[in-house]
């Protein structure tokens, strides 16, 4: 079965990736394709944890070590995009539990490694 992308998701893409005006159909589908692979990997992570974390736990175990490393090396250094990480470290956003560990790997390992989270820029 074969979803429509939504005009809201193509909105965000387009603030993603700083595209300006219609989207082609190749970009249409690359997006497509992208939306469904990050459902089935989220829908696997799931059946494979079936008792969901709180998110309170990655408030209070996780984001205050988000400080320390700017949004950009943490985007590219984890996988995600760069505006998902900016609104996680605003704690407007809380991420799929299946990103947690890796977050929280990701950062340790920076402050293990002296402050080197705490160079560079935003």
């Amino acid at each position: 079965m074969k979803r429509a992308i939504s005009e809201k998701t193509l909105d965000l893409a387009r603030l993603a990736n700083g595209l300006k005006g219609p989207v082609s159909e190749e970009t249409r589908a690359r997006l497509g394709r992208a939306t469904a692979a990050a459902s089935r990997e989220r829908r696997r992570w799931e059946e494979a944890h079936p008792d969901l974390p709180d998110p309170a736990e990655f408030r209070t175990r996780i984001a205050p070590l988000l400080a320390t490393v700017p949004v950009r090396q943490l985007a590219r250094l984890v996988g995600l995009s760069i505006p998902y990480v900016a609104s996680i470290k605003r704690g407007e956003r809380t991420p799929h539990p299946r990103h947690w560990e890796r977050i929280e790997e990701t950062v340790r390992a920076l402050l293990r490694k002296g402050g080197e989270a705490v160079t560079g820029q935003e």
